[in-house]
């Protein structure tokens, strides 16, 4: 399913984009809209200055949208654009205070006291002094408290006020950094979707001079907003009950999001209809979801000379798999020499299995999206010993949890053949485990993009669900079910003539009650989740990508092949042809008035 070509169908969504105001009205006077008209009119795109908005940073991290933030803005300011990226200042986190003592941050200002509504935050302003876009992490008094990343909160109510905070005061940062006119706020996720109010009212109160904002979705979370935050945060009553409800029809520009598969999910799938996104469908209707797919994420280089792989293309495999065989050899060192306590589970391999393929997953541990139980489950079916699994969570519960109990109990079952490392690996460490690997999983129930490359560019192909972004970065070896839904989507695209990356599966399930089946699943533990038939499905599907991963590593050439084919796959993600997009969507903003 990899390969397609997106170009018409994404510039006939663009082309054909047309802003829709109905519920201004809702929210701003008469008055007010015909003065954001007037504002509209002289906004000069050729002078656009693009602020980029985010949660995250290469610091404070947690997901794919840190990847984002560290090469989007640099490669927009490569094309030609004038680019300053925005974000936080998560004062309790370990890397934020080590910036700080090391120079990398330092203060810009301070003492701003500001707001749109009845808040009124002390800001403080903080510059990279080595960072190749100027970015600066905006911190207020009493917020951005979380420490392990800037979600982290036992009190969930809190980072929705941070995230109405950060809005509120991001025009008044703009104005003190003299960045006024024809300003141009890329927003991601929901945490700084609130600032498609926060600019309009800015304008308003002539705080900018003339502004818009355009927005990109990198997963389909959202949050709900009580009765009175936004009066007091805004000074305006809410005209939705979510924080997207309410932004998503600020928009001055078509709504983005990171690939054109999940783009298409957001409106067809029924898990993303009915359970995530089931209140957002008449923003969608209104506002269809436009799909750009992110570049590469990892720079640093294949890890394979240009001769081994060159050779192998010619079916000269034997210098490519030494050094494959390296790089297991030294990730099995690493293994059996760790001993770090919060470590569960050693690898151990028996007398004539020595070469038994290792299976990675990684991530952060979200039980509503990356499906990595459907993949212990799977695992256990397989005969002992004829495969390995790590599993790298970056945010694995210890406590008595029910996820924790069944991740613990599934090492205990197969002895020998899991091991978990419930923690923040170090990135070269990260890297180890991808290029050590014989495969990489992504078993996600949703993926909006993915990290499938960054095992290609290791030299690990992927089994992966064919979801989202997934779609698109891994061509089958063999035949995967494409669900009903779909199957129009993937017929008007062409594909382009790449050979197999890796196996994509998916659960061949007819039930009427999926809808049902979703819910379900997301209401069970674990273990429990094996009472949905489609779960069931789920795991009988990937099981039988587990047991074919195997017969293909141990055929020799056919696993070389999939080795290199990865790499082929890599030109399809760059980061020039995401620009040319985002460009073409800011340029909306030029050609059309409010």
């Amino acid at each position: 399913m990899s390969g397609m070509i997106y170009n018409s169908r994404f510039s006939s969504q663009i082309d054909a984009w047309t802003p829709i105001r109905a519920q201004y009205h809702s929210m701003l006077s008469d008055s007010e809209i015909e003065a954001l008209s007037s504002s509209a009119n002289v906004y000069q795109g050729r002078k656009r200055q693009v602020v980029i908005l985010a949660f995250e940073n290469r610091y404070a991290a947690l997901g794919g949208l840190s990847s984002v933030t560290k090469y989007l803005p640099r490669y927009l300011a490569k094309s030609g654009e004038r680019v300053v990226f925005i974000t936080p200042f998560h004062k309790n986190n370990a890397a934020i205070k080590e910036a700080c003592t090391s120079g990398e941050i330092k203060k810009a200002f301070s003492g701003l006291d500001c707001g749109l509504g009845a808040f009124k935050g002390s800001v403080t302003c903080y510059k990279e002094t080595s960072a190749p876009i100027l970015t600066y992490y905006v911190d207020i008094e009493g917020f951005f408290e979380a420490d392990l990343d800037p979600y982290c909160y036992d009190d969930k109510t809190r980072l929705l006020e941070d995230s109405l905070a950060f809005c509120s005061v991001v025009p008044f940062v703009l104005s003190k950094l003299q960045i006024k006119e024809n300003v141009l706020v890329h927003a991601n996720d929901w945490e700084t979707a609130p600032s498609a109010l926060s600019i309009k009212l800015a304008v308003l109160s002539r705080i900018l001079a003339s502004a818009k904002t355009v927005f990109t979705l990198h997963n389909s979370y959202d949050a709900e907003i009580p009765d009175g935050k936004l009066e007091y945060y805004f000074g305006r009553k809410s005209f939705g009950r979510s924080v997207l409800q309410m932004s998503l029809p600020l928009l001055d520009a078509p709504l983005t999001t990171v690939s054109e598969p999940f783009a298409y999910e957001l409106m067809h799938d029924p898990l993303q209809k009915v359970v995530f996104a089931n209140h957002l469908q008449g923003c969608f209707s209104k506002n269809p979801p436009v799909g750009i797919s992110n570049g590469l994420f990892d720079t640093a280089g294949i890890v394979f000379s240009k001769k081994a792989i060159s050779d192998a293309k010619k079916g000269k495999i034997s210098s490519l798999l030494k050094k494959k065989e390296s790089f297991r050899q030294n990730l099995l060192q690493t293994l059996k020499m760790a001993d770090d306590k919060r470590i569960i589970g050693k690898l151990s391999f028996k007398k004539g299995k020595e070469d038994a393929p290792i299976f990675l997953i990684s991530g952060r541990l979200d039980m509503m999206q990356k499906g990595y139980d459907v993949i212990f489950h799977a695992f256990q079916k397989l005969k002992r010993g004829s495969a390995k699994l790590i599993f790298s969570p970056s945010n694995l519960p210890f406590d008595n949890s029910r996820e924790y109990r069944f991740f613990i109990d599934s090492v205990n079952e197969a002895e020998g053949d899991i091991t978990i490392w419930p923690f923040i690996i170090p990135e070269d460490l990260y890297m180890q485990f991808l290029s050590g690997s014989s495969f990489f999983i992504m078993p996600s129930f949703y993926e909006p993009f993915g990290a499938a490359t960054e095992g290609f560019i290791n030299g690990a192909p992927v089994i992966a669900r064919g979801t989202g972004g997934l779609w698109a970065q891994v061509k089958s070896v063999y035949p995967c079910h494409v669900p009903s839904y779909f199957r129009t989507f993937f017929n008007k695209d062409k594909a382009v003539s790449l050979s197999p990356s890796g196996i994509l599966y998916r659960e061949d399930y007819d039930g009427i009650d999926i809808e049902r089946e979703w819910k379900l699943i997301f209401s069970e533990s674990p273990k429990q989740r094996l009472s949905s038939k489609l779960y069931c499905s789920m795991v009988d599907a990937a099981f039988e990508a587990l047991e074919s991963a195997i017969d293909i590593f141990n055929n020799k050439g056919d696993y070389a092949k999939l080795i290199v084919n990865g790499f082929s796959t890599l030109s399809m993600f760059n980061w020039r042809d995401t620009i040319k997009r985002y460009r073409k969507v800011y340029n909306c903003l030029s050609r059309r008035a409010l």
